[in-house]
């Protein structure tokens, strides 16, 4: 495995090693320059900031069978503590991979259908952080209306038959670029053409747990659930997550082989993430695969949109259903399995 990640001439990545023997490992591998500097803004092209080599693959940060019996990794800062070299500057805030170390260090006996709901895990370690400030904030204001009661009935879920979980999503939008415009006052409008428009998450939680916050929070719920009733009118109570927060498959060549689109749970602070701009999904995952090393043919996987790239083919848009909900198909590996399972045949003869 560490012979075949040496030759990953990309970018850093994670990669994961397991075996039937139950070892476990984990190498960011790739090509990382070797600089005299940091990398992230230009420099004179004097010679005097050439790179020096990429960094020697033994040198990469590895782990292999950790003491605690678990490797995850969400995009957020999986390196050592004590590792120096500079390998990204860039992570996602760490939530998807706490919850994720929550969830399994919660208890043994996992089955595979165990991590198939873990892979579409729903809840929001931000919202269970954010939404007792929100509360807390609105009572002292003496808030009412029937937003606030969704808020306090809810469980942190992002489910999309849901009203709390629209209402939430809203909101941290509406929590972040009013921090941000409060935080840096008449720059605000600068750094929006600039294209930031928001706190990044964990800025975002230390600015709002500084004292003096209440009206910040109260503001940008109200403001969120204006929004919403502008946007969606009629009663709160009909509103949904999934009506919303939805994927949409668009061809980018012909509007006949567009795709329904698809309803989806979850969120950008969930393990089954779902971002995009606006509360609708553009990011997350297209494909996952759960890997059962006793028993190769208890592998399953989800992809959408389907089997083959081909309009017409019934095979075109036949797993977006299933990745729509969140299930799976069989990812065969015997003969005997993949012959059950085979749908469709193609020989090609010279």
């Amino acid at each position: 495995f560490k012979a075949a990640a040496a030759r990953w001439k990309l970018p850093t990545e994670n990669l994961i090693y397991a075996d039937v023997d139950g070892n476990i490992g984990w190498v960011a591998a790739g090509l990382m320059p070797v600089r005299s500097w940091t990398g992230m803004l230009p420099v004179p092209g004097d010679g005097r900031f050439e790179w020096r080599g990429f960094l020697p693959f033994e040198e990469l940060p590895v782990s292999f069978n950790p003491p605690s019996g678990i490797i995850a990794t969400a995009n957020h800062n999986i390196l050592p503590p004590d590792y120096t070299k500079p390998l990204s500057y860039e992570w996602a805030e760490p939530s998807r991979f706490k919850r994720i170390m929550e969830v399994l260090q919660s208890r043994k006996g996992w089955t595979r259908q165990d991590f198939e709901k873990l892979q579409h895990d729903e809840l929001s370690l931000p919202a269970r952080e954010l939404v007792p400030l929100l509360l807390a904030a609105g009572e002292r204001a003496g808030a009412r209306g029937p937003g606030w009661d969704h808020m306090k009935r809810w469980d942190f879920l992002m489910r999309k038959d849901g009203v709390a979980p629209l209402l939430f999503a809203a909101f941290v939008d509406s929590l972040s670029a009013r921090s941000l415009a409060t935080a840096v006052g008449p720059h605000a409008a600068a750094l929006r053409q600039a294209g930031v428009g928001s706190l990044d998450l964990p800025v975002l939680m230390r600015f709002v747990k500084e004292p003096g916050r209440d009206s910040l929070l109260v503001g940008a719920f109200d403001a969120a659930v204006a929004g919403l009733r502008a946007r969606l009118g009629g009663e709160m109570s009909q509103w949904r997550w999934g009506t919303v927060h939805t994927a949409p498959f668009r061809h980018p060549l012909a509007k006949a082989f567009d795709l329904p689109d698809a309803t989806r749970a979850g969120h950008w602070s969930t393990v089954g993430m779902t971002a995009g701009a606006n509360l609708r999904q553009t990011h997350g995952a297209s494909f996952r695969e759960i890997l059962d090393f006793a028993d190769w043919d208890n592998s399953v996987g989800t992809s959408v949109p389907g089997q083959s790239g081909q309009p017409g083919s019934p095979f075109y848009g036949n797993l977006l259903p299933l990745w729509e909900r969140g299930e799976y198909f069989p990812l065969v590996y015997s003969r005997a399995a993949v012959e059950k399972h085979t749908a469709h045949v193609l020989i090609l003869r010279p």
